[in-house]
């Protein structure tokens, strides 16, 4: 089991549809589907695979910028 580098509290691993809300307020958030990724349900902290990473950056190509 993986644990937060934030809290030290055990990490859930996270399947489904991720929600990513960009840095740019007035910007709708982006939908990623069958995504997976570890979340911290105690103090929130993601942990962000590549492959997530990139599929985020395809749909929001401004993070490039």
């Amino acid at each position: 089991m993986k644990t937060c580098p934030e809290c030290r509290s055990a990490l859930t691993e996270k399947r489904g549809v991720y929600v990513y809300e960009p840095p740019d307020v007035s910007a709708q958030p982006v939908l990623i589907p069958n995504a997976s990724w570890c979340f911290c349900p105690l103090c929130g902290y993601e942990i962000i695979p590549k492959a997530l990473k990139k599929a985020i950056k395809r749909a929001y190509p401004r993070l490039d910028q």
